[in-house]
């Protein structure tokens, strides 16, 4: 999340909005990738329900499968120890103290699943169209702001950090240890010269995915278009394997 400023803050208006439309409900904020769904924000910490920020789940094992992102549709479970259709999920969803579930779906502008806005109970509950519907509102407003950040943090081809997200960590990061790594690419006028623009777009598309699958297993690193065909790696001096 390194990625938006003030990310907590703005995920803290919105589950605050939210609990303003559904106040009984445990409300929380969610991000999904690689087929794993990771907990980010919570509106409070309740008592009875054993879901916390940091927790992360194989997608295969939550509620949040069903929802369909391709047409932003959210699902709703108002009586889960009633529904057949969860009858495989029902134990785990006992040992978390679930009984209700409504997801919203969160989706950026170019289609691709950001996460979801969820809401739960330790009992049975009825969810009001007029509630589903405001806070669907809600989160495509909490789209639009993450879209503007990606916007403003990214190179729009390669999706590396761009030079204006590298000057904001210089200067607030000043004090973690690693190692840069600066490389550019050579005879790569060439490529444009004789094969065209587009054929140098591809090559500089799969040279990210090349430096972003480098960095993968690291912690804390990341790639950088500086302009043009010059990148930069960033390397913090801890490894930590992803399984």
């Amino acid at each position: 999340m390194t990625l938006y400023r003030n990310f907590n803050e703005l995920a803290d208006d919105v589950l605050e909005l939210a609990k303003e439309i559904l106040p009984d409900q445990l409300l929380y904020l969610t991000t999904i990738e690689e087929n794993q769904q990771m907990i980010l924000r919570l509106s409070n910490d309740h008592q009875r329900i054993e879901i916390r920020a940091g927790q992360v789940f194989e997608m295969e094992k939550t509620l949040c499968r069903h929802i369909n992102f391709e047409k932003n549709e959210p699902i709703w479970y108002e009586s889960i120890s009633d529904d057949e259709r969860l009858e495989d999920m029902q134990d785990a969803l006992k040992a978390l103290q679930i009984e209700s579930y409504l997801g919203i779906p969160i989706s950026l502008t170019n289609g691709q699943p950001f996460g979801t806005l969820c809401a739960v109970h330790y009992e049975a509950s009825q969810f009001e169209e007029k509630s589903i519907q405001l806070l669907q509102r809600i989160a495509k407003l909490f789209s639009y702001y993450l879209e503007l950040e990606q916007f403003a943090w990214k190179d729009t081809l390669t999706q590396l950090y761009n030079r204006r997200y590298l000057m904001r960590q210089w200067e607030t990061e000043q004090q973690h240890s690693g190692a840069l790594f600066y490389l550019d690419l050579d005879g790569f006028k060439q490529v444009n010269d004789v094969y065209g623009h587009e054929t140098g777009d591809k090559v500089l598309i799969d040279v990210a995915k090349r430096l972003q699958d480098s960095t993968r297993s690291y912690e804390d690193a990341f790639s950088v278009r500086i302009g043009g065909d010059e990148f930069l790696i960033r390397f913090t001096h801890q490894k930590t394997k992803k399984e």
